[in-house]
């Protein structure tokens, strides 16, 4: 590149269309090579994604940083559906005669 010219990095990445998935539950397997997940909607599978275990570890330290901060600047826990779980069923039992 000659001395003054200039390159738009954006112009030289070809725009690509991607899909949005929302999911509210996941399940996650593990081989030798990469770690599987099942992404659910209401229990019923909506995608699936497989990464390497490096692209997981850093993935769930920087998902575990945000939600820190999130909690930290709200003053409010968040809570995991595995405690959800308990208490709908807590509740579940309360109400069976």
């Amino acid at each position: 590149m000659a001395d003054g010219e200039r390159t738009d990095r954006r112009s030289t990445i070809r725009e690509i269309e991607l899909s949005h998935t929302y999911f509210n539950g996941f399940s996650i397997t593990m081989s030798n090579a990469d770690i599987g997940i099942l992404l659910m909607l209401n229990n019923q599978p909506a995608s699936a994604v497989s990464m390497s275990f490096s692209t997981a570890k850093t993935l769930a330290k920087k998902l575990g940083d945000m939600i820190a901060t999130l909690e930290r600047e709200s003053d409010h826990e968040i809570m995991e559906i595995d405690f959800l779980g308990e208490v709908v069923s807590r509740i579940t039992e309360k109400k069976k005669p």
